[in-house]
């Protein structure tokens, strides 16, 4: 198996995109942004390439976080 790819959160994938959580929940919500849902809570899991791709897609640049 290869490497476990990243998951964000919804706050994380809010900060890379600069935008807020709310848009990124309407985003997973209008399909527009994959998610998966974790079953224990209602909080929704991006995998980074699902993020990356939908930043390419809509020519937006990703914020850089700092570690």
């Amino acid at each position: 198996g290869g490497a476990v790819e990243e998951k964000l959160t919804t706050g994380e994938a809010a900060r890379l995109l600069g935008v807020s959580v709310g848009t990124v929940r309407n985003l997973i919500k209008r399909g527009m942004l994959p998610a998966e849902r974790m079953h224990a809570q209602s909080q929704y899991r991006i995998l980074r390439s699902a993020l990356e791709k939908y930043a390419e897609a809509y020519a937006i640049t990703l914020v850089q976080v700092r570690k």
